[in-house]
């Protein structure tokens, strides 16, 4: 088959998906006007908990990318420094809240003054956030994207749209509502955190939760399922980012879309699980090994002008501590990444393009080492 041919091929396939998601959506629009009235309605009430569940993570972002900047590690590329620092920013809002609960300090206001803190401490990335988006809608007329990218991207929001109305109901899963659910209105009750001897599930890894304790103290339920929904948005910026940086921006809306569509991707979005948390916390892991044995293309300085262990690995050892603060079975996951970081040499020393690849022996031993201790101290209150 020829290149021309398995192009126009990819071209129709799209095009007859996106016609499809099209279809559907409006059947769903124009069969009924009161399932239309139903969905604007519930919006309106949950405004406000979608301003604030946005404003965790616009804060989350900020606090983690000065934190960032703050500890030396200076990152080109502007999008991986912004996931970065808001992974860290959610991570160190989530272990607040675990402290602030074995404390007792359960009152709103406490909630509203660390989410200030945040405010106060990030808000020079704020501004240099918001420099950047006005720049990047100043150059959208001269942005053309090709048709199947056009595609793409209508799948993805067509899906986010989809996930995100099933957020905005109530929790009715089994699962979320005894396991997620359960122990942290049982907290709220008791007014502290501590051992539940009835409910197993709630003595587990439970940074997630947390973030969901956050959310439920300030707002709500619907706020802790609007979390889990903004870490599956957070996938697919990371997908799509880290082709963008290895690939091509077209090979980035693939992966995106195959990840967002797939059933139990929407399953996990609309409910208040943990797996999406888990997934992007394990995914920039993964990310930070890529990058070390490509450090010269995506930090300020040459891996050679680095004292000391790379930051990179660092960055690594602190998000896969934050999975397996997650989640038990991340344990696993975080195992590929250390398998990633030890045959990485040989594996992505084979891609023109990676420039860090005379790495020897023993900075792999040091580097697994530091690695793994980095995400035993993140990981240990859980365990």
């Amino acid at each position: 088959m020829s290149q021309g041919s398995s192009k126009n091929n990819s071209v129709v396939a799209v095009a007859a998906l996106a016609a499809w998601a099209l279809l559907i959506g409006f059947l769903f629009v124009t069969n009924s006007q009161e399932r239309l009235a139903i969905v604007l309605l519930v919006f309106k009430k949950r405004i406000f908990q979608i301003i604030l569940v946005g404003s965790i993570f616009l804060l989350a972002g900020a606090f983690g990318s000065n934190l960032l900047k703050i500890a030396g590690v200076k990152i080109k590329d502007f999008s991986l420094n912004w996931l970065l620092g808001t992974g860290i920013g959610l991570g160190v809002l989530g272990y607040s809240t675990l402290f602030l609960g074995l404390a007792g300090l359960f009152d709103k206001w406490i909630y509203v003054l660390v989410l200030l803190v945040f405010l106060v401490f990030g808000y020079s990335q704020i501004r240099i956030l918001s420099s950047k988006v006005r720049q990047k809608i100043k150059d959208l007329p001269n942005i053309k994207p090709d048709f199947i990218s056009i595609c793409l991207i209508v799948l993805l929001c067509l899906a986010a749209l989809s996930y995100f109305v099933e957020a905005l109901a109530p929790e009715v899963d089994y699962d979320a509502l005894e396991y997620h659910f359960g122990a942290l209105t049982t907290y709220l009750a008791d007014g502290r955190i501590h051992f539940l001897e009835f409910n197993t599930y709630g003595n587990f890894p439970a940074l997630t939760e947390m973030l969901y304790l956050t959310a439920m103290i300030l707002e709500g339920d619907i706020s802790a399922k609007l979390i889990n929904f903004c870490f599956g948005l957070l996938c697919v910026t990371a997908i799509i980012c880290f082709c963008k940086r290895y690939f091509s921006l077209t090979a980035g809306l693939v992966s995106a879309a195959a990840f967002y569509i797939y059933p139990l991707t929407g399953i996990v979005s609309a409910q208040a699980f943990i797996d999406l948390a888990l997934t992007f916390f394990t995914f920039m892991g993964l990310w930070s090994i890529v990058n070390w044995f490509n450090c010269s293309c995506s930090m300020e300085k040459e891996p050679s002008k680095n004292k000391g262990i790379n930051k990179w690995v660092v960055l690594a050892g602190i998000y896969c501590g934050l999975a397996c603060s997650c989640k038990y079975t991340a344990l696993v996951l975080c195992l590929g990444v250390i398998v990633l970081l030890i045959t990485g040499k040989v594996v992505l020393g084979k891609i023109s393009g990676f420039k860090n690849k005379n790495i020897s022996f023993k900075t792999l031993l040091i580097s697994v080492v530091c690695l793994g201790a980095i995400s035993l101290i993140v990981a240990s209150p859980w365990y």
